[in-house]
């Protein structure tokens, strides 16, 4: 998946393409998307949806494209780091807490010197902050934007916003 990104990212690079949707699938989102049609119709918008748990990996075993593993977020964020490192792809990290945001922006830097962590910003905010909040995030240049805003915010947001954003993936954490 981390080579998938670099490609994906460079290739946007400069290039005003929308990017692209990576949604995390986990049980709740499964849940989710049998019981309401919207946030369905949010998923479907994907262009990759990778099993953020084994309940999606299970569940793909009743279909004819199985998922042979589960590929959590929280261990995605290493080997993409470690990428983003070597291509100097830039990160931008959007949500949770100002607490949680500034400790996961630290350990990133600290784990992955070197790593471009070109913005970050709690997930805090009101529909009218929406658009400065875009302007944030494409005034960083990042390649790679990591939206924690919460099943099913962080889709929504991903989705309403993906012709506004400048990057190469909104990737949901």
């Amino acid at each position: 998946l981390a080579r998938v990104m670099l490609h994906d990212c460079m290739d946007a690079r400069g290039t005003g393409a929308s990017p692209k949707l990576v949604f995390a699938s986990n049980g709740h989102a499964i849940a989710l998307a049998a019981q309401d049609a919207a946030f369905r119709a949010h998923f479907e918008q994907a262009d990759i949806i990778h099993a953020d748990g084994q309940a999606a990996v299970f569940a793909s075993r009743l279909t004819s494209s199985p998922i042979p593993e589960r590929s959590a977020t929280t261990d995605f964020i290493h080997d993409a780091a470690i990428k983003a490192r070597e291509n100097n792809l830039r990160f931008f990290l959007f949500g949770s807490t100002e607490a949680v945001n500034a400790a996961c922006a630290e350990k990133l830097r600290e784990s992955y010197p070197g790593l471009k962590i070109v913005g970050r910003r709690h997930g805090y905010f009101s529909e009218d902050q929406e658009a400065e909040i875009i302007e944030e995030i494409n005034a960083a240049e990042a390649d790679v934007v990591w939206v924690a805003l919460g099943v099913p915010k962080e889709y929504e947001f991903c989705v309403r916003n993906r012709e506004k954003i400048h990057a190469g993936w909104l990737v949901t954490a």
